[in-house]
């Protein structure tokens, strides 16, 4: 795999993952704050939730970039596993959420996958 399909992998996980954690974390705040309620929510979540928005569809620009030079029986296996990994690590360390045994042993496993496909 050359060093610009390599980059174009990171930057679709990097896109994707934050694109994903920052709609996690704002977009309620950012509906409460759209429609008015009473349960808070401001400009500042609205935007940041904007940003998980313009995250998420830059990462789909750089897929689209992937299609067009790695096989798709390549590309989706990996770029899926890659966020699904990089998604649970980033909801554990940023969000505070539960990772337990059974999704590090998942995340180890969808990691040989993605080795075993870009070594062959």
């Amino acid at each position: 795999m050359s060093r610009t399909t390599v980059g174009l992998f990171a930057g679709y996980t990097l896109l994707s993952v934050a694109g994903l954690v920052l709609l996690r974390t704002y977009v309620g705040a950012a509906a409460t704050a759209v429609r008015g309620g009473p349960e808070g929510g401001d400009l500042h979540d609205v935007l940041l939730a904007g940003a998980g928005v313009v995250c998420y569809l830059s990462g789909f620009g750089l897929w689209l970039a992937i299609l067009a030079r790695v096989p798709l029986t390549r590309a989706y296996p990996t770029a899926v596993g890659l966020t699904l990994v990089f998604t649970t690590l980033a909801a554990g360390v940023l969000l505070n959420e539960k990772v337990g045994v059974r999704e590090v042993v998942g995340t180890a496993a969808v990691f040989v996958g993605i080795w075993v496909l870009s070594s062959g």
